[in-house]
Order: structure tokens, then C-alpha cells, then sequence
């Protein structure tokens, strides 16, 4: 819990400097090389290798396998995509799926708020508008998903 607070508060002022810079007109010193981002492709590398067996390393996105983690924290989430965000246009081999339809398929639990889902959806969405028209392999939609699964939680 400490290392993810840690994780989470630096990432958070990681964040505001960069957006700082980009006010006045500095240069990004960018993310390679920044311990909490080697940290999270470290880890999530040994996460992708349990959530698909068998695909090959070639196939590794950060953004992919924290999407797939339904509970990832949102700011993880926001990392990813501002380190890569050429992997918001990648399809996964196993399913077809884009990040964004990864999201739209997060359970939620009772109690659990929408914010996060609905923050990570707009991020993406406003960085990737024609996601929503790409079917995966199932021949859904990330907004076919989204609603999927919106109802279940109504059901319950």
C-alpha cells in the first residue's frame, strides 16, 4: 500500500510539472529513464506473461495489460497513456480488443465508483474518437461493452 501511495502521489507531480512546462512553453523532459515508469513496465511485463499465456513478448503493451486489470489505479492508467500513446490504436492479437474496450469492460462492484471508468473511457475516448467504431474479434464495440456490462450492474 505504501508503494503504491508513493507510486501514485509521484506520478500525480510527475504530471503537474509536465503540464507546468507545457504552460511555458518548456521542453517535456519526457519518461524514459523515470524510476516509477521502469517500475510499472517491470511489473506489468510480468503481469501481461499471467493474463496471456503464450503470446509472444513482441505483443507487449503497458497500456493493454493495465486495462485489462479491472481495479488498476487510474493514474497507472494515465501513465501508460501518456508514455505510449500509439498503443491506444493497437488491436490485441488474442481477442481484437483495444485498450478502450478493455476498460468498457470493467466490472464494477457495489459501492465502487463509475468516476474511474467513466474518466479513463473520456481519456481515451477524447484521444482516440474512431475506437468506438472498431469491433473486436466478438464483433463488439467498446460501447457495445460498455452498455453490456452497465446493465449487468443495473440487473444486480
Amino acid at each position: 500500500n505504501t508503494l503504491y501511495m508513493c507510486n501514485t502521489t509521484d506520478i500525480l507531480l510527475h504530471w503537474q510539472q509536465e503540464e507546468d512546462r507545457a504552460r511555458l512553453g518548456e521542453m517535456s523532459e519526457g519518461l524514459e529513464g523515470w524510476w516509477v515508469l521502469d517500475l510499472l513496465v517491470a511489473i506489468l511485463f510480468a503481469a501481461h506473461q499471467q493474463l496471456y499465456p503464450g503470446q509472444t513478448i513482441t505483443n507487449f503493451s503497458p497500456l493493454h495489460t493495465l486495462s485489462a486489470i479491472c481495479n488498476v489505479p487510474l493514474p497507472f492508467l494515465l501513465l501508460a497513456i501518456h508514455a505510449a500513446p500509439e498503443d491506444l490504436v493497437k488491436s490485441d492479437v488474442q481477442n481484437g480488443n483495444l485498450a478502450l474496450h478493455n476498460v468498457a469492460q470493467w466490472a464494477l462492484q457495489v459501492g465502487d465508483p463509475i468516476v474511474r471508468k467513466s474518466i479513463a473511457l473520456t481519456t481515451m475516448m477524447r484521444l482516440y474518437p474512431e475506437a468506438d467504431a472498431i469491433h473486436n474479434q466478438n464483433g463488439e464495440t467498446p460501447t457495445d461493452i460498455y452498455y453490456r456490462t452497465t446493465n449487468m450492474l443495473a440487473e444486480n
